[in-house]
């Protein structure tokens, strides 16, 4: 729903940064991380901060959500020297994006963003936690039924619960986990109508 920048989450990343005294946090949008990862330096400034918003905002004028979210998945680095989605299973899963098990497509997005400590080869209870949370979401949204459900629990390491019934509320469920953010349903997923995006396509992430 934002404009490219979360106004929100920056102040909170300003707060943090003058109690650290470092710029350890930024508190950037899916959308200024891609501004970032296509035009910018990763040294950290203020100067490239403003221009990271600046960039941000005519993406969020020229693209819609779907295809930035595209975008980005096709250029973000899940390890070292592995960038996309499509890379990114190859190295970990050893096959395509295409043919991810919900469980692998899971542990692919909860590496981001930092897909060094939270590489999916890395076992933690938070990360089975932010597993747990998504897989249940997956059911919600009907993207996956309540036998793909158990096999994506019992592969992420969830405890033997009875998995959800999909008339859970998504409230329910940020209650169940202790979710540190409310959740929103996601929005209906349509072919974006864009014809001139800026940066990589999913066929140069792939070669």
């Amino acid at each position: 729903e934002h404009d490219g920048v979360d106004w929100d989450a920056i102040e909170k990343a300003i707060d943090a940064n003058i109690s650290k005294g470092s710029l350890a946090i930024g508190g950037s949008t899916i959308t200024q991380q891609l501004a970032k990862n296509l035009y910018l330096s990763p040294s950290r400034s203020f100067v490239r901060k403003i221009r990271e918003m600046l960039i941000a905002f005519s993406l969020e004028d020229h693209l819609s959500k779907q295809r930035i979210l595209e975008i980005y998945l096709n250029v973000v680095e899940w390890g070292d020297g592995v960038f996309g989605a499509e890379a990114a299973a190859q190295k970990w899963f050893h096959h395509s994006a295409q043919s991810l098990s919900p469980a692998e497509a899971v542990r692919l997005a909860i590496a981001l963003p930092n897909p060094f400590e939270r590489a999916p080869n890395v076992t933690s209870k938070l990360l089975t936690k932010k597993a747990v949370r998504l897989i249940r979401l997956l059911r919600l949204q009907g993207l996956i039924d309540k036998s793909q459900e158990r096999v994506a629990l019992d592969a992420v390491g969830a405890p033997k619960t009875p998995v959800l019934e999909k008339t859970r509320s998504l409230a329910d469920i940020a209650a169940d986990e202790g979710g540190d953010e409310p959740i929103a349903p996601p929005a209906p997923v349509t072919r974006p109508q864009d014809t001139t995006p800026p940066g990589p396509t999913a066929t140069d992430a792939a070669m």
